[in-house]
C-alpha cells in the first residue's frame, strides 16, 4: 500500500477508535451504539438496535448481498475507567491510549473502516456487524443475539485482541457455588455444634490438592490444563457463634470437550470422597453460570480466509494461538457459527490503568479484515 494511503488510513481509523474512547460505555452503552449506527447507515448498511436491558442495545447492522453472510462482532461495554483520564484518549509514541482502546474500541474502529472500505470496493456476499452490550458481565447481548439472529452467518470474526495473530481456541468458564451445612451453637460449647467453616477448609483443601492436580494432568496443546480457583468465601455471623453454613465461589475454567455440568460432577466426585471420611458432611452445590470453550478447525473457511488476510497483509505467517480469556465467541461457536479471534492490542493492556494499542496495529487490523471478507465471500 503507498505511503499517503496508509497515512490516510491511520488517520481515519485512529481518530474513529479515539473517538469511541471518548464516548463512556462501561454502564450503558446506548450513546456509542446510536454512535456506530448512524456511522454504519450512512454507507448504507441496514441497522437496527435492539434493546437488551434498559439503555443498553445491541447494534446489529446488516449489509444486504447474495451467498454467505460474514458477521463481525465486538463489544461495546469497558470496565469502568480508573480515573476520568482515561476518556480523553490521546497519541503518544505511536500508541492510543484510554480506556477501552485494547478491549476493544480498537477493533470496532478497525472494523467499521474495514466495512466503509469494502462498500466502495463492493464486496460479493452480504456483511454483518454485530455490537454487543455486556460482554464484560455475563456476555448478555451475545447470548440475546445468539437466541434469534444465528441462523443467517456462515463466519464471524470477533476482533479481541490477539496482536493479530489468529485465536482458535479459548477456555470457557463455569462458577459454581458450595456450601457446607453445619449446626450452630455457642462459641463457648463449640462442641455442641458442627462447624460448616472446618468442613468448608477440608474441601478447599482437596479442591487445591487433588481436584487442581488432576486438571494439570489433561492439557491442551493451545490453552494448557483447566484450572481452578477458589475466589470467594462466607463463613459465619460473629466469633462467638458456631457457623451454620461457610458457602464458596469457584471459578472453573474449560478445556474443549468440558462441560459446566462435568466440571460440577467433579466437585461433586470430589465431596463424595470426603464423606466417605467425614459422613457428617453436608454440602448443598449449584452451578451460578458459564459459558462454553471455544475451538474451531483450521479447515474452516472462516478461519482459512483471516489466516490468508494476515499473511498477506503483514508478509508473515500469522501463529495460531489459544486465549487466557473468554470472548462473545465462545457463544457464537456453540451455535455452530464457525468463529475466529483476530485483533489489534495484547490482551495483557486489557482493564490496565494505561490501556493501549499499537497505531499501526490498527492500520493493519482494518486492512486484515478488508482482505478476510474478500476471501471469504468471493471463495
Amino acid at each position: 500500500m503507498e505511503g499517503k494511503a496508509v497515512e490516510r488510513m491511520e488517520s481515519k481509523v485512529v481518530d474513529l477508535a479515539a473517538e469511541l474512547v471518548s464516548i463512556p460505555s462501561y454502564e450503558r452503552e446506548e450513546e456509542l451504539a446510536r454512535f456506530l449506527a448512524r456511522r454504519l447507515r450512512a454507507i448504507g448498511f441496514e441497522v437496527s438496535l435492539e434493546e437488551v436491558e434498559p439503555g443498553r442495545p445491541n447494534l446489529i447492522a446488516h449489509l444486504p448481498g447474495k451467498g454467505k453472510t460474514l458477521m463481525f462482532c465486538g463489544h461495546m461495554d469497558t470496565v469502568p475507567p480508573d480515573s476520568p483520564d482515561q476518556l480523553r484518549p490521546r497519541v503518544e509514541g505511536g500508541r492510543l491510549y484510554g480506556r477501552g482502546a485494547c478491549d476493544m474500541k480498537g477493533a470496532l474502529a478497525a472494523m467499521v473502516c474495514a466495512l466503509e472500505a469494502l462498500t466502495r470496493e463492493g464486496p460479493a456476499g452480504p456483511l454483518l456487524f454485530l455490537a454487543t452490550v455486556g460482554e464484560e458481565t455475563g456476555f448478555l447481548g451475545m447470548r440475546r443475539f445468539m437466541a434469534r439472529h444465528r441462523d443467517r452467518i456462515a463466519g464471524c470474526i470477533v476482533g479481541e485482541p490477539t496482536s493479530l495473530e489468529v485465536g482458535i481456541a479459548h477456555k470457557g468458564g463455569a462458577w459454581i457455588e458450595l456450601t457446607t451445612i453445619g449446626r450452630p451453637a455457642h462459641g463457648s460449647t463449640p462442641e455442641r455444634g458442627v462447624n460448616a467453616v472446618y468442613y468448608m477448609a477440608l474441601l478447599v483443601r482437596a479442591i487445591q490438592e487433588e481436584l487442581a492436580a488432576a486438571l494439570r494432568e489433561r492439557p491442551h496443546p493451545l490453552l494448557g490444563p483447566g484450572t481452578v480457583n477458589v475466589g470467594l468465601i462466607r463463613g459465619g455471623t460473629r466469633p462467638n457463634v458456631v457457623p451454620a453454613r461457610c458457602t464458596i465461589q469457584v471459578d472453573r475454567r474449560l478445556l474443549p470437550g468440558e462441560t459446566p455440568e462435568g466440571a460440577t460432577e467433579e466437585l461433586r466426585a470430589l465431596v463424595g470422597n470426603l464423606k466417605r471420611e467425614h459422613p457428617e458432611l453436608a454440602v448443598e452445590m449449584r452451578l451460578v453460570q458459564s459459558y462454553p470453550p471455544l475451538e474451531v478447525g483450521t479447515d474452516e473457511p472462516v478461519v482459512r480466509a483471516v489466516i490468508g488476510a494476515c499473511r498477506a497483509v503483514r508478509g508473515k505467517e500469522p501463529e495460531l494461538v489459544g486465549l487466557s480469556y473468554g470472548t462473545d465467541g465462545a457463544l457464537s461457536r456453540a451455535g455452530g457459527i464457525p468463529t475466529v479471534i483476530c485483533g489489534p492490542g495484547s490482551a495483557t493492556q486489557a482493564h490496565t490503568e494505561g490501556e493501549s494499542v499499537d497505531v499501526a496495529e490498527l492500520v493493519a487490523a482494518t486492512h486484515i479484515y478488508v482482505e478476510a471478507a474478500s476471501r471469504f465471500l468471493e471463495g
